[in-house]
């Protein structure tokens, strides 16, 4: 047993995913502290706007990357001397994608009161910049987990935590800190990580679009950004129906229990970018197998701290936004168990899309999560407020992995 937990900390997985845990921790610290000021400065119902609007940048962002991420990190590893190829055609269409995002996006300015109340027009044109930079920002982060570059995409998220954190909180020091500005300084900060991820590869994108490879790409990747977009919209969309079926005070609350639980997510990231490439490299079911075995103990480990979390609610919620927000404490504790399913899914649906090249179950159950997540919120927002989509997620989440698993074993067993 020993022998084990020590081949397991010492693997190279355990590695990887220290070395993306540093950049995520520090990321989730940044941002936490980000959160707090920002919460402290608002009061819930502004900060419930706020939450509604950074819920719709990350579910525009995701649309924006239609899996195209994913699908770098399926072929980078098997077709390293098509590089430049699949760099340049994926760049090109991508860059695409994210200028009619940030169109779309400015549009619903003329929406903006129907879509998130209490909201302004300005706030709606700084948001759609925002989204399109980030879709570009995502796609680079993609490029660097591909080629198992997890220094360097740790590097990129703590710059633009960083960076914003920096802006904001001398904003905060001088009394000026509002929305505008708190986006203002967003998109300052992941412009400047953006370059950063991508600036040794303008240099090498071919000066034509080689559309050859990205039939290729879309192919696995239409399915993949379907899920993820589900996916997101599972974490976010629970926010922008508070703001619209309940109060943007509800809102405020869940938004503040959610950052609180922001580093679980980020822990899930931070694990799904490290192993998504292992399994895509796997070619026997007896690897694919024993892996997951060596996966399930370090997920375990991190459920505990989980579990540790929800008895530590109150002084957590306490310190960290005050007293305003003491409704968020029993929200939190039963946000962080609702997470723990999320969590374990990482050993069922990264083998299924990566391993076995079934990407279109994965999106398929994601669809299927985000129409229960969405029932159960229309169903039970009305009456229970911020802590009905902790029950709609930990519902859906545990859906989502029974049936992974399932059809996991299914694929492990056939012969």
């Amino acid at each position: 047993m020993i022998n084990r937990l020590k081949t397991l900390l010492f693997s190279q997985t355990s590695k990887d995913t220290a070395i993306t845990m540093v950049g995520t921790g520090v990321s989730a610290l940044f941002g936490t502290i980000f959160t707090v000021l920002l919460a402290r400065s608002l009061s819930p119902s502004p900060f419930g706007v706020y939450s509604s609007l950074a819920a719709a940048i990350t579910i525009i962002t995701t649309l924006g990357d239609l899996g195209i991420s994913s699908a770098l990190i399926n072929f980078l590893p098997k077709m390293p001397g098509k590089r430049k190829q699949l760099i340049s055609s994926s760049f090109y269409f991508q860059s695409a994608i994210a200028a009619v995002s940030t169109l779309f996006f400015a549009a619903a300015t003329f929406f903006y009161q129907t879509l998130i109340p209490g909201s302004l027009p300005s706030q709606f044109l700084i948001a759609a910049v925002l989204t399109g930079t980030y879709i570009i920002n995502q796609y680079a982060l993609g490029v660097l987990r591909a080629e198992r570059k997890f220094t360097q995409s740790s590097i990129v998220m703590v710059i633009d935590s960083g960076v914003k954190l920096l802006l904001v909180g001398l904003l905060f020091y001088y009394r000026t800190l509002t929305i505008n500005q708190v986006l203002l300084a967003n998109s300052v900060s992941v412009v400047i990580a953006t370059v950063y991820a991508l600036r040794h590869e303008f240099a090498h994108l071919s000066p034509i679009f080689p559309k050859a490879y990205l039939k290729k790409i879309f192919k696995f990747a239409k399915w993949i950004g379907l899920a993820r977009a589900f996916s997101v919209a599972v974490a976010r969309v629970d926010i922008i129906l508070l703001n619209l079926l309940h109060s943007s005070f509800a809102a405020g609350i869940f938004a503040a229990a959610g950052r609180v639980t922001l580093l679980f997510t980020l822990l899930v990231s931070a694990l799904g970018s490290v192993v998504a490439p292992r399994f895509s490299s796997f070619t026997s079911k007896k690897d694919t197998l024993a892996y997951i075995k060596k996966l399930s103990l370090l997920i375990g480990a991190v459920s505990l701290f989980m579990v540790l979390t929800v008895f530590l609610a109150e002084p957590i919620i306490t310190i960290v936004f005050g007293s305003e927000y003491l409704e968020a404490i029993p929200v939190f504790q039963v946000l962080a168990i609702a997470m723990i399913p999320f969590l374990f899914s990482i050993a069922t649906t990264n083998p299924i899309i990566y391993t076995f090249n079934q990407p279109r179950f994965f999106a398929q159950i994601t669809v299927l999560q985000v129409v229960i997540l969405v029932v159960l919120d229309l169903i039970l927002i009305p009456t229970y407020g911020a802590m009905a989509p902790c029950i709609s997620i930990g519902v859906s989440n545990t859906i989502v992995f029974i049936l992974s698993s399932i059809k996991l074993a299914r694929l492990l067993n056939e012969a």
